[in-house]
């Protein structure tokens, strides 16, 4: 058995335990992560974190290279809610990725290529608590009837407030084919914002893009 001085196991031990702790830290300040708007070449990321930060993606590439990605809101964007969309991948391929806040590693697919028919755009309106419209809210998007559950969908609040997601590019959850419609379907809607969240569901007949948008949602403070 190697008897090490005092002084060099304290050397060795530190750095492993400040390294865990890090980690441990780092994850904790990591909401839920979620993927969505899975494609034959694309998916985003979401996810939350308890102060505002600059979201900043690693993506691990099939060639060995790593990808460095930031919020669909700007290089810059900071905030608790993050929404990072990466593209030009290959179709039906799992990748790993990583979080700059926290030291776990992730692993999301590509859909297969396929092509989707019909024309259904859901489009609301979001507001903020104080009625003023919610820019830069993240409303993930599912769709629920007989054929199941739909893989997630997203999307961004615009600068007026309103959202519209495209449900001909929806995916059925269960192995990222089409996803087939039977007309009684409704979309559970969940909105995570700066100044609060909100959900609901609504038949998806009753919430087309036009004249017949959702009803408006309010975000209620956390």
């Amino acid at each position: 058995m190697n008897n090490y001085p005092l002084p060099r196991l304290v050397k060795i031990i530190l750095p492993v335990v400040f390294l865990l702790i890090f980690n441990s830290l780092s994850m904790a300040a990591i909401g839920k992560v979620s993927v969505a708007n899975v494609d034959r070449d694309r998916f985003t990321v979401i996810w939350q974190t308890k102060k505002p930060e600059v979201a900043e993606l690693y993506l691990i590439k099939a060639d060995g290279t790593t990808g460095r990605y930031f919020d669909n809101r700007g290089i810059a964007y900071k905030g608790k809610t993050h929404y990072v969309t990466i593209r030009g991948l290959r179709p039906d391929t799992e990748y790993m990725y990583f979080l700059k806040q926290g030291g776990r590693r992730y692993l999301a697919s590509t859909g297969p290529d396929i092509l989707f028919p019909g024309n259904i755009q859901p489009a609301g309106k979001i507001s903020n608590p104080n009625g003023s419209p919610a820019v830069g809210a993240i409303v993930q998007v599912q769709v629920a009837g007989l054929n199941g559950m739909s893989a997630p969908l997203a999307t961004l609040v615009d600068s007026m407030g309103f959202w519209l997601v495209d449900l001909t590019n929806a995916r059925n959850a269960r192995d990222m084919g089409i996803y087939r419609f039977g007309g009684d379907e409704k979309l559970l809607l969940t909105v995570i914002g700066e100044k609060g969240e909100a959900t609901a569901i609504v038949p998806v007949m009753d919430c087309q893009a036009g004249q017949n948008m959702c009803r408006g949602l309010v975000l209620r403070r956390k």
